[in-house]
């Protein structure tokens, strides 16, 4: 996975658009359209960092120096070792949590076909 498939995959994750991420790092939604298509790829340290920052993820999960799921175990998509409060939640439905178990064993293409599916269903239902 490229570090441009990666930001957009954590992004679309948080239900944020590139304008959201844009105006949260203040630079232009171009850029971010252009870092997630590989565009550009040699993306300044300063960026990876407030990109970081924004996503909640490590700047090494972005760069694809962690574990496929290492960044996003920390609070994106939930998992039993994870603080994420969804995953947690007594009151969370059975199936969230039966969600969230098979997501975490796919591989990030995988989890990535399974998020683009899921929001084209759930805009379907809007």
């Amino acid at each position: 996975m490229t570090v441009g498939e990666r930001i957009a995959m954590i992004r679309q994750s948080r239900g944020l658009s590139q304008e959201d991420v844009s105006k949260m790092v203040d630079i232009s939604r171009q850029a971010i359209y252009k870092y997630e298509k590989g565009i550009i790829t040699n993306i300044p340290l300063d960026r990876i960092e407030a990109l970081a920052k924004a996503l909640q993820v490590t700047p090494a999960y972005i760069m694809g120096w962690e574990g496929d799921n290492t960044g996003i175990n920390n609070g994106i998509i939930g998992c039993p070792n994870s603080n994420n409060t969804i995953y947690n939640d007594a009151s969370a439905p059975p199936i969230l949590r039966a969600i969230i178990d098979t997501v975490r064993g796919l591989s990030d293409r995988d989890a990535i076909k399974v998020l683009e599916l899921a929001t084209k269903l759930s805009k379907k239902e809007k």
